[in-house]
């Protein structure tokens, strides 16, 4: 999704939550989901560039974590056994 086409598109409440996934699924090993509110002012805070975090250098991607951190998230972790 490209969030800056949607935000212009006019969302009136400018809501958007990232969310992503890692790991082998339910069959294979542990899966961690995580979600993270991103404020109306998300570039401004600098939070630009996080369509693909493989993509990314490893400083920009530490320096986005360190910001993400900051903003309301959540993190979940299913095992097998589950």
């Amino acid at each position: 999704m490209d969030i800056a086409a949607e935000t212009a598109r006019g969302w009136p409440e400018k809501r958007v939550v990232g969310v992503d996934e890692a790991g082998r699924g339910p069959w294979a090993g542990p899966v961690v989901a995580a979600a993270v509110y991103l404020p109306s002012d998300y570039e401004a805070r600098g939070l630009v560039g996080l369509n693909d975090s493989k993509k990314l250098s490893e400083k920009k991607r530490e320096a986005l974590f360190e910001l993400i951190c900051t903003l309301p998230h959540g993190i979940g972790i299913a095992e097998v056994a589950e």
